[in-house]
């Protein structure tokens, strides 16, 4: 995925909750728009596993009308949108603290006056840390050979993660293992 992609997708995805919070992989375009080939590549296989963006990308009326119909169908009622909050409310406590004053605003033409709010790169690589999957730790690893990160901050920023101290020590452990491996 690109910036512009990004972009485009900005407006999409606004909601009553306001503007869109972007805290996956695809957050680190608000801050560096032009990745390099290796992190776009992986960015695009965790979003699309099945080999690439469908041919046909959703238009603003198709996703309106699809909605409409989940509305007029009773599938999207006021339970499902609280679980899938709570869901999200969830995913965002793996933030270090501090992480709303650190987001990063993505706004141009292309988002027709919406503006997306990415997770600051730091924040989402402790948040990489903590969960350490496989693809997670690849994620950062990909980040720190690119020198897209800065070690200190990382740092700092396991330190502000609200885990008990025995998990920190196990997530710095983590990230003195992909430096010297990388």
């Amino acid at each position: 995925m690109t910036r512009a992609e990004l972009e485009d997708f900005i407006p999409l995805f606004n909601s009553e909750f306001g503007d869109p919070l972007i805290s996956g992989t695809v957050a680190v375009l608000g801050q560096f728009p032009n990745l390099p080939p290796e992190i776009a590549r992986f960015i695009e296989d965790e979003l699309f596993p099945d080999g690439g963006p469908p041919k046909r990308l959703p238009t603003l009326e198709r996703l309106a009308w699809e909605s409409h119909l989940r509305e007029m169908s009773g599938r999207e009622d006021e339970d499902t949108v609280m679980r899938e909050f709570e869901a999200s409310k969830d995913k965002l406590r793996n933030l270090p603290a501090g992480w709303e004053e650190r987001l990063i605003a993505v706004k141009s033409e292309r988002t027709c006056g919406v503006t997306g709010w990415c997770v600051e790169v730091h924040d989402l690589v402790a948040s990489k840390l903590l969960a350490g999957g496989d693809g997670d730790l690849r994620f950062v690893s990909l980040l720190a050979k690119a020198k897209m990160i800065a070690g200190e901050t990382v740092v700092a920023r396991i330190d502000a993660l609200q885990v008990p101290e025995e998990r920190r020590d196990l997530i710095r452990q983590r990230w003195l293992t992909l430096l010297q491996s990388g």
